[in-house]
């Protein structure tokens, strides 16, 4: 069985004529990829590739559900028929398909359009499963109840009730370094080559500052090895059916190795256990080597570095700590004072952490995480403990506790804290 449209010519949302290879193509332009290169690896994949032959000769998987004439090897077309189909699995699972006779699942009159015969057997063979995955979008997205309306919203390219209390979470496209971010609409316009602040993600050709409520986006996030997989299939069966990409960015993760840059594998004993680390050291070390890496690249795993994040994460906590400590006594209505009226160190460390809150929410806007990571290491470690907090022992220690000086300092500390535990 071929994925025929792939074919033959297709039609686009302006109703002009153009083949379906070409529509897939015009789609990824209007994808963001991050790393920038999966647009290329994709975009040659599409160009390239020939008929897609969705089925496979397996004992397992999706059954492809017709009946075939034995006589002269042609479908059964009948849409109520399929329906009923549809019904048996939607009760019993595709098992169904394989535990019943064909003659109990066809109706008693059942012949053949062609030939006009009346013996028929069941197709045994599976659906190809990159198309099993490729419909996600359609068997999740549009048909859960609690995703279909921004799903919908994203393919309409329009904004959502549903998507309206997480405005503020939208990935958005970054310009180069010296321009302001910018959201970007389906089919807004980018400078051609345009880039993630301070990576190497390709947006949309030629972005234009949108104005008003935004529609919701879609990220999809794998591996590589997806260019020819699940982004692939996906894509090919989205513009099939609805005429678009389903997502509006794509990520790709790299490959986790150990420390000699190996493949992990149970033949080598090298692999790290993410459960196993966590039990011992804790789920924050995991969750903190995760935000630690540039996940577009391989990234190295091992005893000994999350030997080191438990490091880093205790001197975290202890800066954390002398920050709480410090605000003993510290009520933010009635004690707080102006940063105006602030000491000189003190304004100094509101404009650093100022500094940082805009750089972290960029990044996180542009997917590094590891920069978030690095930064807020580098802040708690040099800033503020062998800096600020250093400092300011003396004046916390020995300053009357209502004092203006101190009060200034619990100030500063409290609105620090704020921060970071936000960011």
């Amino acid at each position: 069985l071929e994925f025929r449209r792939v074919l033959f010519r297709s039609k686009r949302a302006d109703g002009s004529e153009t083949t379906f290879r070409q529509l897939s193509i015009e789609e990824i332009d209007k994808v963001i990829w991050d790393p920038g290169w999966g647009k290329e690896r994709i975009t040659n994949m599409i160009a390239t590739r020939p008929d897609w032959c969705i089925s496979r000769q397996r004992i397992w998987g999706v059954p492809i559900a017709v009946f075939l004439c034995d006589a002269c090897e042609k479908p059964i077309i009948d849409p109520a028929l399929n329906r009923s189909v549809v019904d048996l699995f939607e009760r019993e699972g595709i098992e169904a398909w394989h535990s019943a006779a064909a003659e109990a699942l066809l109706p008693a009159e059942a012949s053949c359009a062609d030939c006009g015969g009346k013996e028929f057997r069941k197709e045994t063979d599976i659906l190809d499963v990159w198309f099993d995955s490729g419909v996600s979008w359609l068997a999740v997205c549009e048909s859960d109840p609690d995703l279909s309306p921004a799903y919908k919203a994203f393919q309409a390219g329009t904004a959502s009730d549903a998507g309206a209390d997480n405005a503020g979470e939208r990935v958005l496209y970054q310009g180069a370094a010296e321009e302001p971010a910018r959201p970007v609409g389906r089919d807004q316009k980018a400078p051609e080559g345009a880039l993630h602040r301070g990576t190497t993600s390709v947006a949309p050709k030629g972005a234009e500052k949108s104005e008003g409520a935004l529609a919701p986006e879609v990220l999809y996030l794998e591996g590589g090895d997806q260019h020819r997989g699940w982004f692939h299939s996906s894509l090919l069966t989205s513009v099939a059916l609805r005429g678009r990409a389903p997502y509006s960015h794509v990520a790709t993760a790299g490959w986790t190795l150990d420390e000699q840059g190996r493949a992990m594998s149970k033949s080598l004993g090298n692999g790290v256990d993410p459960v196993d680390i966590a039990d011992r050291m804790g789920g924050e070390i995991v969750r903190l080597w995760v935000a630690s890496v540039d996940f577009r690249e391989d990234m190295a795993a091992s005893e000994t570095l999350m030997q080191r994040c438990a490091e880093l994460y205790k001197k975290l906590r202890n800066t954390f700590r002398f920050l709480l400590g410090n605000l003993h006594g510290f009520n933010p209505a009635q004690d707080h004072v102006s940063e105006a009226e602030s000491l000189p160190l003190d304004r100094y460390m509101l404009a650093r952490t100022r500094d940082l809150t805009e750089k972290i929410l960029d990044w996180y806007k542009g997917f590094e995480f590891h920069r978030v990571y690095h930064a807020v290491n580098e802040f708690a470690i040099v800033d503020l403990s062998a800096f600020y907090l250093d400092v300011l022992k003396d004046r916390m220690y020995t300053f009357a506790p209502t004092s203006h000086e101190r009060r200034s300092a619990q100030t500063v500390l409290w609105k620090i804290t704020e921060a970071l535990v936000r960011l």
